[in-house]
């Protein structure tokens, strides 16, 4: 298997975040859009410096019961 499920993995019983988790964790977001707008630029590259073949997959929990639902494609307009 290519290293993609177990970068992605969620939790261990021991509560140590998955490579992907840790890599965003205090994240610093650079982007400027409003909430609205917001894209989560910052954080899909800190997956995709992992080189998954799942980047498009990642969600994001904003806080407040909120998740960010948008999809972001390099050859597809945006939808969400």
């Amino acid at each position: 298997y290519p290293p993609t499920p177990w970068n992605g993995s969620v939790r261990d019983s021991y509560g140590t975040p998955g490579p992907y988790e840790d890599a965003v964790q205090n994240t610093p977001i650079f982007e400027e859009n409003p909430p609205e707008t917001f894209k989560g630029i910052d954080i899909m590259r800190a997956v995709r410096s992992f080189d998954p073949c799942l980047p498009c997959g990642v969600h994001m929990y904003l806080g407040n019961g909120k998740a960010l639902n948008k999809m972001h494609s390099p050859t597809m307009m945006n939808q969400g």
